[in-house]
């Protein structure tokens, strides 16, 4: 018997099926867009059948067709061309996180899946998952870059939907303990430092410990941004290694900012380290290095110290102080202008923050003191309100009587409405209250 037993009408046809009871089912054909001529099966009815040939015609019409075999390519082959457009685009240590997490976490999991059976509750299982193994932190940065892969598939009209969007995660918490020295500590520190190989890294931890810039920023910053009058800098640049080598980027966020530094304490030690040099070159160079600034190579820049045996763990043990990492520097910066009690908005800059909010979460730990704080200044206000209304009620004539004493003349004051409000050693009374129980409130 022939496939197809009648001819097709209106793009449906109809068949031979021996799993629909009259022996026969309803099929339809459409040409999409690009010109590919589909055709699909399994209808009893021929209704079905052209109902459901007319919503895909009118999807496509609007633009939010999406062909269901399409959404068979795996999620390996959809990763592996994202990745590949963004080579070039964004900058390479970038692309080496992009592509450790994918290779890591996301096609080991979602590699073979065909894009179209991505669901969310099973992209929400897995995100509570990885929660449960990584910090908040790392689980976010692999749920964003698997929200960039769905996201690319939407474009390309593999699947309606991006199963990605709305994935609820942990809340951020800090789970190692974030340090924050006082300038005691710090000195302590930087004095420890210059006792290493390189007598240099002492003024480095205390510029990075004043300014809040990153270990990167201090590391590419060259003479001709240092200011040594005004005691500034312009932070312009970012040095940054990764598993593919040595990268020079823009500043954080593509944008340029001005950190200033206690010209006092960093003055003399940033003059000894800059003398002779050109404005091109490094302010800290890796030691040995030529760091001749028209001809830098990455081989003057410093790398960052292990973290078991490097110089700044080691200097950290010598100073007698916890285990800390480069970066606390960088806390303690903020920490020592909130406790200076320095605008907000220089608190921002001196992060390096996009937005004051952004700050404000990141170190809201640092803002807890003002809270008591802000209850004494409460205090203060009430108290000096108090005082000023008492003062208005005893210089209104409308508000006191006379009272004749042996000795002198006082005055009482009294409140036109019902009740008793006290005010340090005054009474207010009501006009009620018989004159006998009137206080008052007697100055020699």
């Amino acid at each position: 018997m022939s496939n197809t037993t009648e001819k097709s009408r209106n793009g449906v046809f109809k068949y031979a099926a021996k799993k629909f009871p009259k022996g026969y089912g309803f099929g339809f054909r459409y040409t999409d867009q690009q010109g590919h001529e589909h055709k699909q099966r399994g209808f009893e009815r021929r209704v079905d059948a052209e109902r459901e040939r007319s919503r895909i015609l009118a999807e496509m019409n609007a633009g939010h067709y999406i062909d269901p075999q399409r959404g068979k390519q795996p999620v390996e082959k959809i990763g592996a061309a994202w990745l590949e457009t963004k080579k070039g685009v964004i900058k390479p240590d970038s692309y080496d996180k992009y592509e450790g997490l994918w290779e890591t976490h996301i096609k080991p999991k979602w590699g073979a899946t065909p894009v179209a059976n991505v669901r969310h509750v099973d992209v929400q299982r897995w995100i509570s998952g990885k929660a449960q193994q990584l910090s908040t932190k790392q689980t976010a940065s692999i749920l964003s870059v698997f929200g960039m892969i769905m996201k690319r598939a939407v474009k390309d009209k593999r699947i309606a939907d991006n199963p990605c969007d709305g994935i609820e995660l942990p809340r951020m918490v800090v789970k190692k303990p974030r340090w924050y020295l006082n300038m005691r500590q710090l000195l302590l520190l930087a004095e420890s430092a210059s006792a290493r190989r390189n007598p240099g890294y002492g003024t480095m931890v205390l510029f990075m410990g004043t300014t809040g810039m990153r270990f990167g920023e201090v590391t590419a910053l060259r003479v001709k941004n240092l200011d040594l009058g005004k005691g500034s800098v312009r932070v312009c640049e970012n040095s940054v290694w990764s598993k593919s080598g040595w990268h020079l980027h823009t500043a954080k966020n593509n944008e340029d900012r001005t950190v200033v530094f206690p010209t006092s304490l960093l003055g003399d030690l940033l003059s000894k380290a800059v003398k002779s040099k050109d404005a091109d070159a490094l302010v800290f160079e890796r030691p040995g290095s030529v760091n001749d600034g028209r001809h830098l190579t990455q081989a003057d820049y410093m790398r960052p110290p292990d973290s078991k045996d490097g110089w700044f763990a080691t200097s950290v043990e010598a100073a007698g102080l916890p285990s800390m990492t480069l970066h606390d520097l960088r806390h303690t910066a903020v920490s020592l202008a909130v406790h200076a009690k320095v605008p907000p908005k220089v608190v921002q800059a001196i992060a390096g923050h996009k937005t004051f909010s952004m700050t404000m979460d990141y170190y809201a730990d640092l803002f807890t003191d003002d809270l008591f704080v802000y209850g004494k200044e409460l205090d203060k206000e009430a108290e000096a309100a108090q005082a000023k209304l008492i003062a208005e009620a005893l210089n209104n004539p409308a508000n006191t009587v006379a009272v004749q004493n042996p000795s002198k003349t006082v005055r009482a004051e009294k409140q036109e409405s019902a009740g008793t409000l006290e005010f340090q050693r005054f009474s207010w009374q009501s006009a009620r209250v018989p004159p006998e129980r009137v206080e008052l409130s007697l100055s020699e």
